[in-house]
């Protein structure tokens, strides 16, 4: 049996677990079915119905069941039961954006040849159901039911609350990069290699009653002095004359590799180094020599996730112990399974590896919401390090935090490590046994391994059995290095060749 929408495709590897297991999860595609047959009834009736929220509900309480089991049983919880609908809201805000502008244009014209009647309603009025049902229309059958519920939601919370994203992993309120979540009053941001800082202006335009009283602190840096900003981007001087004006602390000649060099103090800040709530960097970019003589070389993938590095590095080591680091790049680059575009995984920058060198662990990742931040005057710069813009459609923000006990990170950072061994003792060998020594330094707790046979060799002077296995490592709460699980397989071989029934191959 699987899944036959979005909702639960890519799940039938957990019918191989524990019989509660498949049983929950034959609930859960019951519960789907279920959710399906009532939206196309909804459909088929013109109407959304009730039937269909309290379909989507049922869902998500078997859903939640599921994923309690798993916990309990120590199972890596599949990245589709962590799903949210960021994306999607960011689908209906851009189409009913778009439907609401035609609609209003052919409208304009009717209003052109038509007097208007007396005690007419405005046209423009809050989103109904019936505006809603124009918009679903646009979207793919398998994403309707979440919309339909989402939508439905919507509609009843109050307007003037300010839109929000909570992480379905720690419940905090993440936000996107029109608000960077920020709830506490004095809380620091730093925005790093903001190019003409168009960024910085939309951020402060979204929150300037905030950053007018002290509410929230916010310094913008740029690598180049203000000099070499103003010839390569012109607009940046009026830019920067807006930020300073509204209360944004503006320095240049700051290294984003490099934070913890600088002093980021204020008048009255005392002894204590200044640690920042929010560490935001759009769109890095490694470009060669500056990016000046250069413009038709492209650079190498390596250099693109060693400035990674190098920033995540830099950047935990100024973050508060609660705070979160923002990275957004272009579609495709990140390589995590949110992308739409996708590449093979050695084309990719292959971010969440990058940061959990620094320790860190992916908290969220959305859509970056490209439509609400140009209402704000942001637009893209720096191409061949011009004034020119570059494709920022189906871009991902990225939300670090550092590692710490009840985190669990958004998508889990997964390794594969061979290890190969004589077997001394064929008669005493299993492969229980050899779980047993490998778990012992990937615990259950906090890691998930799976052990398979890669290869088998018997020498036909010794008459030996060698063995190669292949070890798929995950986790959903560890910042899992390239270093540290490389530590970890090392010391696991270790102990199998001191064991009993295995020994180095080098012997």
């Amino acid at each position: 049996m699987s899944g036959g929408s979005l909702l639960t495709q890519g799940l039938e590897p957990l019918g191989s677990k524990s019989k509660l297991i498949r049983t929950k999860l034959s609930e859960l595609y019951v519960r789907d079915d279920e959710l399906q047959a009532a939206h196309q009834q909804a459909k088929r009736d013109d109407d959304f119905g009730e039937e269909v929220v309290t379909k989507y509900k049922s869902f998500l309480s078997c859903r939640d069941q599921l994923i309690t089991e798993l916990e309990k049983q120590k199972i890596q919880v599949p990245w589709q039961l962590r799903m949210t609908i960021d994306d999607l809201e960011l689908t209906l805000k851009q189409r009913r954006e778009k439907k609401e502008g035609k609609a209003s244009s052919g409208t304009k014209k009717e209003s052109d040849a038509k007097p208007p009647e007396q005690n007419q309603v405005p046209a423009k009025t809050a989103p109904t159901v019936q505006s809603g049902r124009v918009t679903v229309a646009f979207l793919g059958p398998t994403l309707i039911a979440l919309v339909i519920a989402m939508f439905w939601n919507k509609l009843a919370m109050s307007s003037s609350v300010p839109p929000t994203t909570v992480s379905s992993n720690s419940g905090h309120v993440i936000g996107d990069l029109t608000s960077l979540g920020l709830v506490k009053r004095g809380a620091r941001v730093l925005v790093v290699g903001d190019g003409n800082f168009s960024y910085s202006r939309a951020f402060l335009r979204a929150n300037s009653a905030r950053i007018a009283a002290s509410e929230i602190n916010v310094t913008v840096t740029s690598l180049d002095t203000e000099s070499q900003l103003v010839e390569m981007y012109p607009k940046s001087r009026d830019i920067l004359d807006e930020l300073r004006s509204g209360g944004v602390h503006v320095r240049h000649g700051v290294n984003a590799t490099k934070l913890e060099t600088y002093s980021f103090k204020d008048k009255g800040d005392g002894d204590e180094p200044v640690r920042f709530d929010r560490i935001v960097f759009n769109f890095p970019h490694y470009a060669a020599d500056g990016g000046v003589g250069n413009k038709n070389k492209r650079n190498k993938i390596h250099r693109h996730r060693q400035l990674l590095v190098d920033f995540f590095a830099s950047a935990s080591q100024v973050l508060a112990s609660d705070g979160q680091i923002w990275v957004t790049l272009c579609a495709g680059q990140g390589g995590t399974k949110l992308e739409r575009k996708t590449r093979a995984v050695g084309d990719t920058w292959q971010i969440v590896h990058c940061a959990a060198a620094a320790g860190l662990v992916l908290q969220d990742a959305h859509f970056c919401p490209v439509d609400a931040l140009a209402e704000l005057g942001y637009y893209s710069v720096g191409y061949q390090s011009r004034e020119k813009a570059f494709w920022t459609e189906d871009g991902i923000s990225h939300v670090f935090c550092l590692e710490a006990p009840g985190r669990k990170s958004f998508f889990p950072v997964e390794w594969t490590r061979d290890i190969s061994f004589w077997v001394t003792d064929e008669e005493m060998f299993t492969e229980e046994l050899l779980h047993d020594v490998v778990r012992e330094h990937f615990p259950p707790e906090t890691m998930n391994v799976s052990i398979s046979l890669l290869d088998e060799y018997r020498c036909e002077k010794s008459g030996r059995k060698s063995v190669t296995y292949r070890l798929d490592i995950s986790s959903s709460s560890l910042a899992l290095s390239r270093d540290r699980v490389n530590t970890l397989a090392q010391a696991a071989l270790s102990a199998i060749e001191s064991s009993s029934f295995g020994a180095s191959r080098a012997t």
